[in-house]
């Protein structure tokens, strides 16, 4: 199984919004430098089977532009991948999926959150910016220490393919 980790594209900043910080939007700047970003990642990640996105507005508007590139993507919304949940939960919620026989599945974040999830299946470590993006690889189920790092893409990266 392949795990394409996504940080959500730049948002409004916190003291600018007011309101819940669930709800708080992605700016204009970030949604086009995310579709720019998306079409670099479907260059490099073939036909996923699941996007899986946090319930925070962000991230899901991330996963909205990302569904524009992978349209028969099935898109999910999953507590799991909440700030505060902690990776084991994410772990056991992508493993109930595997059953289904899931090769690829994308999860749209935040940090600091997707740094921890990603050191606790790896064992690396990573700073995911905003709207970059981190592959890794499991030769069986998600487990602490049990994925490979493939490769790790800047959003300026991303934006230059």
């Amino acid at each position: 199984m392949r795990v394409l980790v996504v940080r959500h594209a730049v948002a409004m900043e916190k003291d600018e919004y007011i309101g819940h910080d669930d709800f708080r939007p992605l700016t204009l700047a970030g949604i086009r430098k995310m579709k720019k970003n998306s079409k670099a990642l479907a260059k490099l990640v073939e036909n996923p089977q699941l996007l899986a996105t946090s319930p925070l507005v962000r991230a899901q508007q991330t996963s909205e532009i990302l569904h524009e590139v992978w349209p028969d993507v099935r898109v999910v919304e999953s507590d799991e991948l909440r700030p505060d949940k902690k990776p084991q939960a994410l772990a056991t919620w992508m493993n109930s999926h595997l059953e289904s026989g899931l090769e690829t599945v994308v999860i749209v974040g935040h940090e600091p959150h997707l740094s921890h999830v990603v050191q606790w299946m790896t064992g690396g470590h990573v700073d995911l910016k905003k709207g970059g993006a981190c592959l890794i690889e499991f030769d069986d189920r998600c487990a602490k220490h049990s994925g490979q790092i493939k490769w790790l893409a800047t959003p300026r990266f991303l934006r230059a393919l």
